[in-house]
Order: C-alpha cells, then structure tokens, then sequence
C-alpha cells in the first residue's frame, strides 16, 4: 500500500457552535476539495475546549486557519470564503488563476 505525502497541512482554530464556525469549515473543505488535489490533513481546533493550544499558536481571533505546509506557513483570518486569498496564501494562483 502507498501513501501519498500529505501536501498542505493545517490547523482551522474556530469556536465551538458559532455561525462562522460552519461557514469556514464548509469553505475550506469545499475549496480543498475543488481546488487542490494534493492531500492534505486539516484539523480542526475548539478554543474553548482546547485554549492552550490556541494560545500557544497566538490565536487571537476565530476562526484561523494556520498553514503549517507548503512552508513557508501562512495565517488567514475570517470565514476563508475568498478563493482569491486562499489561491494567493496557498500559492497556488498560478496553477489556477482567479
């Protein structure tokens, strides 16, 4: 059995049942879904359940999505409903213009 290497790598900080919370999670599923097709591995962080790990990622906003890969990482503030910004952040405006 082959594993693809996992191309983008993230973590989305929402709060817990907030309006925003499902827009940025619909958004960023149906984007990477759409748009890239590398594997990728998102998980998804509660700050209310988990506050240590948003304050150890400086988290002062939800929802984030913090890129950890491609490097170097990128933050984006909001309910990731810009295909631009994601294309642009996730350099991938070449591959698929906007």
């Amino acid at each position: 059995m082959t594993h693809k290497r996992v191309v983008f790598r993230g973590t989305l900080f929402v709060t817990g049942g907030a309006p925003e919370t499902a827009r940025a999670l619909e958004n960023i599923e149906h984007f990477f879904k759409e748009t890239v097709s590398e594997p990728y591995r998102l998980t998804v962080v509660d700050v209310q359940e988990q506050p240590e790990l948003a304050e150890k990622a400086h988290i002062l906003a939800t929802p984030t999505l913090v890129m950890d890969e491609p490097v170097p990482g990128c933050r984006i503030v909001g309910d990731l409903s810009d295909r631009r910004e994601l294309l642009t952040e996730l350099r991938l405006m070449r591959r698929h213009g906007a």
